[in-house]
């Protein structure tokens, strides 16, 4: 009787060993894939809600893809080309697309953002094409170009107002080109 009292105690035991690697291996919340760099390349794919920072580099090629949902939005800093084919979503006062000297920026997809916020903020030497749809809050500006470059837009620049404020949102550039 003791062989089987042995045998029962040591598959529960192993039971419980495979239900507690099992617990502590569960993710703790839903996955989600950041814009990754590889490189001078920074792909945004699916859903990025970190979005991306270059910190100190320059000359990089940025990818926002087709179905990507970038958070926080995009620092670049100078000499990059930025493409966005998916959707950056960014809060109040925020910047969707922050640029240093020498960016070439095109959007073909969305751009939002809330109250007081600036779509794309790009410094000189920029060349920006908007053929996307861009919407920003009140008091928000769809592209600000400070010093000189050119900016192109064949898409929609909009304003959201909030229900107790109905202004316009501003859209313009502020400089020179």
């Amino acid at each position: 009787m003791t062989s089987s009292i042995a045998g029962v105690a040591s598959r529960l035991g192993f039971v419980l060993l495979a239900a507690a690697m099992l617990l502590v291996g569960a993710p703790t919340g839903p996955a989600h894939a950041d814009c990754i760099q590889t490189g001078s390349v920074v792909d945004c794919a699916g859903p990025s809600p970190g979005g991306f920072n270059a910190g100190a580099q320059d000359n990089l090629t940025v990818n926002v893809q087709p179905g990507a949902n970038v958070g926080t939005g995009l620092v670049l800093n100078n000499n990059n080309v930025t493409s966005n084919l998916g959707t950056i979503a960014v809060g109040s006062s925020a910047l969707g697309i922050a640029a240093g000297l020498n960016n070439s920026i095109t959007s073909s997809g969305i751009i939002t953002g809330g109250t007081g916020s600036t779509g794309i903020s790009v410094n000189s030497g920029a060349v920006v094409t908007n053929i996307g749809n861009l919407t920003v809050g009140d008091t928000g500006t769809g592209i600000a170009l400070t010093g000189t470059g050119s900016v192109l837009n064949t898409g929609s620049i909009g304003g959201r107002s909030a229900p107790a404020s109905p202004a316009p949102a501003a859209c313009g550039w502020s400089g020179k080109g």
